[in-house]
């Protein structure tokens, strides 16, 4: 596949993709990780954006990253505290739950090259999750009824 074909898949993919440094600097994305954030690349990577320096992402991700270890979590994202970050401004606003897969990468001698990062914004799937949670005992006690109806027939 051609690089330029490579960059479409990349830019396509609903997932948020980054890269970092063995420091936690950002030093490349995708347009979904752009999204999730709500900033554009070149402000971004232009920063310098360093996840260690991210008072809203949690120890054991940052962790991760300087062990060059994998992490998997879900985690409550805070974008109006993280806009006390002067590092860059957000679009978004109140609060999201993200997924994060993060694995270290390394090149065929075994020497680390970059921290990939996979993040997606799961809040709608809570929510729904949620609103399912708090629904089940009005539906229990529909099916309880209907059932109790059934055998009294």
């Amino acid at each position: 596949m051609e690089h330029k074909q490579l960059l479409t898949v990349f830019n396509s993919l609903p997932v948020g993709i980054g890269f970092f440094t063995a420091d936690g600097t950002l030093v490349r994305c995708n347009e979904s990780f752009c999204r999730i954030f709500g900033a554009d690349s070149q402000t971004l990577l232009g920063n310098k954006l360093n996840i260690n320096e991210n008072s809203v992402v949690p120890d054991v991700v940052k962790e991760a990253v300087r062990r060059c270890v994998p992490v998997q979590m879900s985690f409550l994202y805070d974008f109006d505290k993280q806009r006390t970050d002067k590092r860059f401004f957000s679009t978004r606003t109140r609060t999201c739950y993200l997924k994060c897969n993060g694995n270290p990468l390394y090149d065929n001698d075994g020497k680390f090259v970059n921290y990939i990062f996979i993040f997606e914004d799961i809040t709608e799937t809570v929510k729904s999750e949620e609103v399912l949670r708090q629904s089940r005992p009005e539906n229990g006690a529909c099916y309880e009824g209907s059932q109790h109806h059934v055998l009294g027939i």
